[in-house]
C-alpha cells in the first residue's frame, strides 16, 4: 500500500473505518472527526478494499456478533491476511476484486454518509 497514510497509522484507520460496520447506530460524525486530516481517496480505497471484505459479514447475518466494536488485533490480522492471499494468487486477487466491486454497490450509501461528515469538517 505503499505510505499514503499521514497522520495515523493504517491500523488506527482501519479499525475507525471499521466502526461503520458495527451493529448499533453509526456516529458517522465522531469518525469523520477522527479521520479528518487523511486523504479521501486513501480512506474510500481502505474501506472498501481493505476493511469492508473483512467486516461486511457482521452486517450481513441475521444476529450479527460484532454490536459496539471489532476487535483491533484480530481486524488488523484479518486484513493482513487477506492482503497477503491477494499477493499470493492472482486467483485470489481476481475474486476478491469482484468482492470490492459488490461492496462498492452494496456500502456505497454507508461510504457517502462518511464522505458527507468529512466534506463538512
Amino acid at each position: 500500500m505503499g505510505d499514503p497514510v499521514t497522520n495515523q497509522s493504517a491500523a488506527e484507520i482501519r479499525f475507525a473505518l471499521s466502526k461503520l460496520f458495527v451493529d448499533t447506530a453509526v456516529d458517522y460524525q465522531a469518525i469523520a472527526t477522527q479521520l479528518r486530516f487523511e486523504d479521501q481517496q486513501t480512506l474510500k480505497q481502505m474501506f472498501f478494499d481493505e476493511v469492508a471484505p473483512v467486516c461486511y459479514p457482521n452486517l450481513a447475518t441475521p444476529a450479527p456478533p460484532v454490536w459496539t466494536m471489532f476487535d483491533p488485533d484480530w481486524l488488523e490480522a484479518e486484513i493482513e491476511k487477506r492482503l497477503q492471499r491477494r499477493n499470493d494468487s492472482n486467483f485470489v486477487a481476481m475474486k476478491d476484486k469482484i468482492l470490492c466491486t459488490y461492496l462498492r454497490v452494496a456500502y456505497a450509501s454507508v461510504w457517502q454518509a462518511l464522505e458527507k461528515e468529512l466534506i463538512t469538517l
